[in-house]
């Protein structure tokens, strides 16, 4: 999949008495290591919210046939003026932007991410707020509809604009995915996704009629944490069976996870938590008292095996993280999920980790992501448990 990625704050002028912003942005894969190169030229759109005291209007900024993406371009640059977006400015309100390519290609909901259809590859939007001081926000929005109706939830993940501070501070293509398969899961859809057992087990752990703690491992921005969440929600049977997700990742994740959280729309009953984790303390059994207080019904973690030189401090920090559960229950096993989109061969070495570290695969799937311009990759999708 591919992300409209801005590389600097929107710059905001004023000529005359009317503001003007431009904006700098790349179509790139989600690591930003390979620029989108499309078939044929690909439309932009561009528009803007403004918020009235009765409603929102949708403002359009690109006329059709104005702006695209083009073989070749590694860069866009655009300006922008609108008498509208101005006086919205200059009344103290916030102006969301957002910036799109045509709905068949764009990657709004987990209908579209997992869409059989939807053969060519997807484009995520981007959102960003300008306000009245001379400058945009430093940072952007990504918006994934988990439903196709009124009522089902969504989620907002922010994300850094520009160079990321860290790899931690913006989606991964394997989050994205797990969470959409889990939500369609959750809503019975019938998907390719859907049908598979490993999310279809992962459901049945989330539909459990007792208090459920779930751990997230090296989270990122908290997408996986926050999705889980919100498909938590939909399955469970009653609002008195409290859930809890905690997410963990190092201290340099604490800021963008929390600004995450404050935008969660959270059902009662849902419990969200960030707190750091640094595997080569956790492998020791170092742990912090969120980590230690609880027995974790569901460990997780998407993403997180590209490093292969970290890989046998996370699959020791699981393996502590199960000797504590035991002393907490006494028995039962552990149960891990685990979702990434294998970039190189040697990442295969978690496999052989986990396996000598006495965790036992239990279900597998694949999931197909088409990639416009270049050939389909995958999300694999695994279940474990250690007794």
């Amino acid at each position: 999949m591919h992300y409209i990625r801005c590389l600097r704050p929107p710059k905001i002028s004023k000529v005359g008495k009317i503001r003007q912003f431009e904006l700098l942005f790349v179509i790139s894969t989600d690591l930003g290591d390979s620029l989108l190169i499309p078939d044929e030229p690909l439309e932009i759109n561009v528009r803007a919210a403004l918020p009235t005291a009765s409603k929102t209007i949708t403002v359009p900024l690109t006329k059709n046939g104005q702006l695209f993406w083009k073989p070749g371009h590694r860069v866009l640059k655009q300006g922008f003026s609108s008498m509208m977006v101005s006086a919205a400015i200059d009344c103290g309100r916030a102006v969301e932007i957002c910036i799109s390519v045509a709905d068949e290609h764009s990657a709004r909901s987990a209908k579209d991410v997992l869409d059989p259809e939807k053969k060519t590859g997807l484009v995520m939007p981007l959102f960003l707020t300008l306000d009245g001081n001379m400058h945009g926000q430093e940072v952007s929005v990504r918006k994934l509809d988990l439903g196709d109706g009124s009522h089902t939830p969504s989620l907002q993940i922010v994300e850094d604009i520009g160079e990321p501070k860290s790899l931690a501070r913006h989606v991964w293509d394997g989050g994205i995915v797990a969470v959409c398969g889990l939500a369609e899961t959750a809503q019975r859809t019938v998907t390719r996704s859907s049908r598979g057992e490993c999310l279809r087990a992962i459901t049945d752990v989330l539909a459990s009629s007792k208090p459920l703690n779930i751990l997230e491992l090296g989270c990122g921005v908290g997408l996986l944490g926050l999705g889980f969440a919100a498909a938590s929600a939909q399955i469970r049977s009653s609002t008195e069976h409290e859930r809890t997700v905690l997410m963990t990742d190092l201290q340099d994740a604490e800021e963008q996870v929390r600004a995450n959280i404050e935008r969660a729309s959270t059902e009662p009953g849902i419990n969200l938590d960030f707190e750091s984790l640094d595997w080569e303390q956790g492998r020791h059994g170092h742990f912090g008292s969120a980590v230690k207080a609880r027995y974790w019904d569901l460990i997780m973690f998407s993403d997180c095996t590209y490093n292969v030189d970290v890989l046998p401090a996370l699959v020791g920090t699981l393996s502590a993280l199960h000797e504590m559960n035991a002393a907490h229950s006494g028995k039962g096993p552990t149960r891990l999920f685990m979702a990434t989109k294998p970039r190189h061969s040697s990442e295969d070495e978690v496999f052989a980790l986990l396996a000598n570290n006495g965790w036992a695969k239990r279900e597998e799937q694949v999931v197909r992501l088409p990639v416009m311009g270049a050939d389909d990759q995958r999300v694999e999708l695994y279940s474990f448990e250690k007794l």
